[in-house]
């Protein structure tokens, strides 16, 4: 490049980086802290039509399943379980079973930005309690403050989506030692709602688009 023209380019790029650090100077605190009061207020909108979604659609297929075996079905037991599985924590554990589960490919796994915290593909309560334990992000669970409490916890919510089919434990015996499968119900259900969701965030910002394709 010519160095006159270059010396022409570097002004310019001077000029504009000047305009834009004087608007940045000419912002006012109230202005600064307007803007960040949206972005919060839209966070929040984000979070609770994600939640609000996730849990219509965790509803829709509780009823469905209690329409399917109504003649079967122990009210008691259908009202506890599905009461623990729209749990934040219930939710987080179910979670985590999924995303370790042969439903998802490592491949599949990896490209989502995801680590696997378990390395076999059908953990035990043990197992799912002693990922939970080295997490953070598991602070619901996490509240139960110790090891033996989170196992408790993780049983319970396994037993719970037993109840409703999304898990199984072939082997008879073994306690918490058990392996735990995820069902196709499951694997189904994940999809559905995190489809939804992704759709939801498409519809607040139109530019993202939907490249996962539909479930």
């Amino acid at each position: 490049m010519n160095r006159d023209v270059e010396g022409v380019e570097n002004e310019k790029d001077t000029s504009k980086s000047s305009i834009k650090d004087r608007v940045i100077k000419a912002e006012t605190p109230s202005q600064r802290d307007e803007k960040e009061t949206i972005a919060a207020l839209v966070g929040a909108s984000i979070r609770l039509r994600l939640e609000k979604n996730y849990l219509l659609l965790l509803d829709n297929y509780f009823e469905g399943w209690k329409e399917q075996y109504s003649a079967n079905v122990n009210e008691k037991k259908y009202r506890s379980a599905k009461k623990l599985l729209m749990s934040s924590d219930g939710r987080q554990i179910i979670e985590l079973v999924w995303k370790e589960s042969r439903h998802i490919p490592d491949m599949s796994l990896a490209i989502s930005g995801y680590e696997k915290s378990i390395l076999q593909y059908t953990p035990s309560i043990t197992d799912i309690a002693d990922a939970i334990v080295s997490d953070a992000s598991f602070d619901e669970v996490s509240g139960f403050r110790t090891g033996n409490r989170i196992r408790q916890r993780v049983q319970r919510v396994v037993e719970a989506a037993e109840f409703f089919d999304l898990l199984t434990r072939p082997d008879a015996k073994g306690g918490c030692a058990r392996p735990i499968q995820t069902t196709d119900d499951l694997h189904l259900l994940m999809k559905r709602v995190h489809h939804q969701n992704i759709a939801e965030i498409a519809q607040l910002f139109p530019g993202s688009g939907d490249k996962t394709g539909g479930a």
